[in-house]
């Protein structure tokens, strides 16, 4: 048995000699892979499974759409938007890879979460974790369109809630685009949260058709909890004209956070009214005890010795 000296860190107790036939070998495929979700009208799967002892999600082409142009070019224009991207509320993109069976995939991180539709409908679902998700969210946004991209398929079940603190983890670059791409500029997103002018064809939209989505997304929270300045800021979002929304993500973010303030002033002032009233019974209240203890004249006077029938000589 060796064994690291006193000072230095290592394992303990590792039998000298070991072979390398005795190691357990390093195997860089993906085992234990399940698929998860494959688009009933899209063109992509989703497959979890492991690799060096770690969940990862593999993004594939369906079958029929293998080594297809056009969807390929698809995949890889997704991996090459989302690959850079490093915030704590994306879902970060690890590499791209050419498998056996499934062909060219993208590798990304596995998120232990749920989607927002399928977060709404827990204990979770209360108005300041709704206020700090919607932050969360408008940050990743803010990040997006700073780097000239659009996510252009904003909704629910594209924004995942993780267990572990329930924050907001942003998913799904296959329809985004930029100011560097010059192919698959035609409309995309999902009907019912699309812009207007993304419905209407009315040239590419920019980040303000995000925007729109958002406040979509925005209004069916509110209808969830009952919130009406959160539906009256998701209005704004809504705008038909693009210049009548609100002009960034980070303004939306500013607006929320007022909202959200309020919100929890308004508990915060009822506490604050109790403590008062506590104080205030608690200072009348010594007060009393001081004045009648300490200041107030005897209620009798209190006489003199007396001695038989007589007053005590004090000479």
């Amino acid at each position: 048995m060796t064994y690291p000296s006193a000072d230095t860190s290592g394992f303990m107790g590792i039998p000298s000699g070991i072979s390398s036939s005795q190691l357990l070998p390093i195997d860089d495929s993906f085992t234990n892979r399940e698929e998860l979700y494959s688009s009933s009208e899209g063109f992509t799967c989703l497959f979890r499974a492991r690799r060096y002892g770690r969940l990862y999600i593999l993004k594939a082409l369906k079958s029929e759409y293998r080594g297809v142009p056009l969807y390929e070019q698809t995949l890889r224009k997704e991996f090459d938007i989302a690959c850079p991207l490093e915030h704590s509320h994306i879902c970060r993109v690890v590499s791209w890879e050419t498998l056996p069976d499934l062909g060219s995939v993208v590798v990304m991180e596995y998120i232990d979460g749920v989607t927002l539709d399928e977060w709404m409908r827990t204990e979770y679902c209360t108005s300041s974790e709704a206020y700090k998700i919607v932050g969360e969210l408008c940050e990743a946004l803010e990040y997006l369109h700073r780097h000239q991209l659009v996510h252009r398929d904003l909704k629910p079940s594209n924004i995942l809630i993780t267990h572990q603190g329930q924050h907001v983890k942003l998913i799904d670059f296959g329809l985004a685009d930029g100011d560097s791409y010059e192919v698959l500029k035609c409309p995309a997103g999902t009907l019912r949260y699309a812009a207007p002018e993304v419905k209407n064809g009315l040239g590419n939209a920019d980040y303000r058709a995000d925007i729109y989505s958002l406040g979509v997304v925005l209004s069916e929270l509110a209808s969830q909890l009952g919130e009406k300045p959160m539906r009256s800021i998701a209005h704004r979002c809504m705008a038909y004209q693009p210049a009548d929304r609100y002009p960034s993500a980070h303004t939306v973010a500013e607006a929320i956070r007022q909202t959200s303030s309020g919100f929890l002033s308004k508990h915060t002032r009822i506490l604050r009214f109790i403590y008062l009233l506590i104080l205030l019974f608690a200072i009348i209240g010594g007060m009393w005890y001081g004045y009648t203890y300490y200041l107030s004249p005897s209620a009798e006077e209190i006489p003199p010795p007396v001695y038989g029938n007589g007053i005590l000589d004090e000479r």
